[in-house]
C-alpha cells in the first residue's frame, strides 16, 4: 500500500467507509456504500485501491418505513492483513466501535476524500459567501 492509497483509506474512514472484521483472529475488509448516483466516485476508488482485490456492485433495498426502493453502489474488498492493521487503529477492540485515532494526520488527500464523502458547500444568501462543512455527527 502506497502513501496515496493509505491517505485515501484514511479519508474513507472519516467519511463513507468502514472496515469490517468478523473474527478476532481474522483479517478485515473495507466496505464503502454510497447512493447509486455516486457510482463514478466508487469506480474511481475501485481503480486507485485495486491492490485490495475489490468488488463493485449495485444493490437495491426496499424500505418498509418509507415504502421506497433505494439504489446503492457498494465497494467491498477481500480480507487483507493491511486492513486488519488499519482496523486495529480505528476501532476500540473491546467495543468494536469506530474511533478517531490520536495520531490522525489530515493531509490534503485525506481532507479531500473526507470532504467528497461527508462534506457540503453552502452558499450564503445575500453576500454570496461560501461555507464548507463536514458532517461529524458520528
Amino acid at each position: 500500500m502506497n502513501k496515496l492509497q493509505e491517505e485515501i483509506i484514511t479519508g474513507l474512514m472519516l467519511g463513507d467507509g468502514h472496515i469490517s472484521r468478523q473474527w478476532k483472529n481474522g483479517n478485515a475488509r473495507l466496505v464503502v456504500k454510497r447512493a447509486l448516483t455516486d457510482q463514478k466516485y466508487n469506480e474511481y476508488h475501485f481503480k486507485l485501491l485495486s491492490f485490495l482485490d475489490l468488488k463493485l456492485k449495485e444493490n437495491t433495498r426496499y424500505d418498509q418505513r418509507t415504502l421506497k426502493e433505494y439504489f446503492s453502489s457498494e465497494l467491498t474488498s477481500k480480507v487483507n492483513s493491511n486492513l486488519t492493521k488499519i482496523w486495529e487503529k480505528w476501532y476500540d477492540p473491546a467495543t468494536k466501535i469506530k474511533i478517531v485515532p490520536k495520531d490522525l494526520v489530515l493531509s490534503p488527500v485525506v481532507i479531500a476524500t473526507w470532504l467528497a464523502d461527508d462534506g457540503s458547500l453552502r452558499i450564503q444568501k445575500g453576500n454570496g459567501g461560501m461555507t464548507l462543512e463536514f458532517a461529524t455527527h458520528g
